[in-house]
């Protein structure tokens, strides 16, 4: 008897710094940078392509599994992803792109600047993803 296949659950959480315990007085030049110029700057994120993959230079779902799983990374999760100084979103992005077929993800994006994480928000948003 063949298995029903279970919707695929992708959770995209994006926090700030201050919800980490940190400040932007720990580090006033960096947040105050980031803040001023969100990266990578995106021009116009009503027309960004959805159904694409942004880009990224990290691994790839292939890598991971090879390398941390030697090929055995199983559909079904859970998997979690944390994805520190994730910026406007693209890294994030791109793991819930790359893991969309796998079962049971949640990916956390965290970042110190507030402007980018609204950015990111807002992107993850569009997606249709939490």
């Amino acid at each position: 008897m063949r298995e029903k296949c279970r919707p695929t659950v992708l959770l995209l959480l994006i926090v700030s710094a201050a919800s980490l315990g940190l400040s932007p007085h720990d580090f006033p030049d960096v947040a105050e940078h980031y803040t001023q110029y969100p990266y990578p700057p995106i021009p116009d994120i009503e027309s960004e392509d959805r159904e694409a993959s942004p880009v990224y230079q990290g691994p790839s779902l292939g890598e991971i599994n090879h390398f941390l799983y030697g090929g055995r990374m199983l559909r079904e999760g859970p998997y979690r992803i944390w994805v520190v100084g994730g910026g406007t979103g693209n890294s994030s992005l791109f793991y819930a792109h790359e893991f969309r077929h796998i079962k049971n993800l949640e990916i956390v994006h965290s970042d110190v600047s507030g402007a980018s994480l609204d950015i990111a928000r807002k992107r993850a948003e569009l997606r249709g993803l939490k």
